[in-house]
């Protein structure tokens, strides 16, 4: 077995040199080579290069010798492969990298050699990777253009968002502003705060806009955030009202973390337009709300901002607490797995938020062999399912596959927003009113990512 350095020497020293000519299989001079394809989707470049490079599969010298003693076996099995290192999608100005695209190749290959994740659709999402050269490979970087992003703060636009409409009457008041929770209380509608100063949630959907590669597979996936942003700026301005780029990224981002509860905010209180939600919808909110969790751990977001304020030196609120609990939901590291804000909640009862009259539903059915619970939105304890089942709208229910070893191949859910499809215990979203939806498993022999 080659060690990593031992490859890293070898594609420094000879896998530089492209070829230009066809390789004869067993020319003792010639190691066989692969066509690697570098295109690019929008305005942005590609380093090493972009275009069509003819490269050799094999160390030359390590090929001769293998010719040399009468090619006994798999080349592989004697030969270094070389490796295309730190290929990397670079946005222009205005233009941002969203994914890469894989036309001809292996995403298995690709993976094994890189720390890259996987989007939908089986994108890279990842700027940058490396790619062994055992086939011919195309792959496609794409870029969006998003002028706004050059000079995206969120704080600033949160800031100028509150003060233009009377929600603080000075900066100073910034930092400890809470929004997000509302409720019925005695039949009138009233808003509080969620536990996270909004300031934080803010920062959170920034690092997830600028930064694609934050995918998780049972967690929130960045490229979702980013058309889901995109969605909810256009939302904004239609039935909102919102012109001004501040106001209008603030209310974007409020609307990609929330659901109606936000949309109830901005109407009511913050704008206070008329309520018109037509073709509202949110899916990055499940995983962005306080209740919910950003990297897909047993620890909600906002049992993350605890951790944050129960290690750090520096209460009261100041901005490094908001930018240590972004870095706290994005790293599934942290808590450690023993840390508990509350040591009793495996214990503790349902809170009666399964039966709000407020909430809509809609009649699932959980096919069999299938574990299934509603997650409690107040953390409490799951509610287990099974059957037909009426659940209220947006609620997250947990399945897991308990039959037969090596035949599950992936969930079917549909009209629902899915995580990690390929996975035999993952959550999804329902999200559709008035639709019926059947939960089953697609029977196969088990493939989590096909080439």
């Amino acid at each position: 077995m080659k060690s990593s350095f031992f490859y890293a020497t070898v594609f420094l020293v000879s896998c530089a040199v492209f070829m230009d000519a066809a390789a004869t299989p067993y020319d003792a001079n010639t190691p066989p080579a692969v066509t690697i394809t570098l295109e690019t989707d929008g305005d942005g470049e590609i380093t090493p290069f972009t275009g069509s490079y003819y490269m050799p599969t094999f160390d030359a010298g390590e090929w001769r010798a293998w010719v040399r003693h009468g090619a006994p076996d798999n080349p592989e099995d004697y030969c270094a492969v070389h490796i295309l290192e730190d290929v990397t999608a670079i946005p222009a100005d205005e233009w941002v990298f969203l994914h890469w695209e894989l036309e001809a190749g292996s995403h298995a290959d690709i993976r094994d050699f890189s720390d890259v994740k996987v989007g939908p659709g089986l994108t890279l999402t990842t700027p940058t990777l490396s790619i062994p050269l055992t086939r011919d490979v195309t792959l496609r970087a794409v870029f969006d253009h998003r002028p706004w992003f050059t000079n995206m703060d969120l704080v600033r636009s949160l800031e100028s968002f509150l003060l233009a409409t009377n929600q603080i009457n000075s900066a100073d008041e910034l930092l400890e502003f809470d929004r997000g929770d509302g409720g019925y209380e005695q039949g009138v509608y009233s808003y509080h705060g969620n536990g996270i100063p909004d300031v934080a949630e803010m920062l959170l959907v920034e690092e997830l806009l600028q930064n694609p590669e934050h995918v998780f597979s049972q967690g929130v996936w960045a490229p979702n955030v980013l058309e889901e942003f995109m969605r909810q700026r256009e939302f904004a301005m239609r039935f909102l009202g919102v012109e001004d780029e501040d106001m209008l990224s603030a209310a974007a981002a409020y609307l990609t973390i929330g659901g109606l509860d936000y949309c109830f905010w901005l109407s009511d209180e913050a704008l206070g337009v008329e309520r018109n939600f037509k073709g509202y919808a949110n899916t990055a909110g499940r995983n962005l709300g306080a209740d919910k969790s950003a990297d897909g751990t047993k620890f909600s977001n906002l049992e993350q901002w605890k951790w944050v304020l129960e290690t750090s030196d520096y209460p009261p609120m100041r901005l490094e607490l908001a930018r240590k609990f972004v870095e706290t939901v994005l790293d599934p590291d942290v808590p450690p797995a023993d840390w508990s804000a509350d040591p009793d909640r495996q214990n503790r009862p349902h809170r009666g938020a399964w039966n709000d009259p407020h909430i809509p539903k809609g009649d699932i059915t959980i096919g069999d062999d299938i574990e299934a619970h509603v997650i409690d939105p107040g953390g409490g304890a799951d509610l287990p399912i099974s059957g037909a089942t009426a659940v209220h709208l947006g609620r997250q229910i947990r399945v897991k596959y308990v039959g037969e070893p090596g035949w599950f191949d992936h969930w079917s859910a549909p009209g629902c927003q899915l995580h990690g499809g390929a996975q035999e215990e993952t959550v999804f979203v329902h999200v559709n009113p008035g639709q019926h939806v059947d939960v089953v498993y697609i029977e196969g022999i088990t493939v989590p990512i096909p080439n």
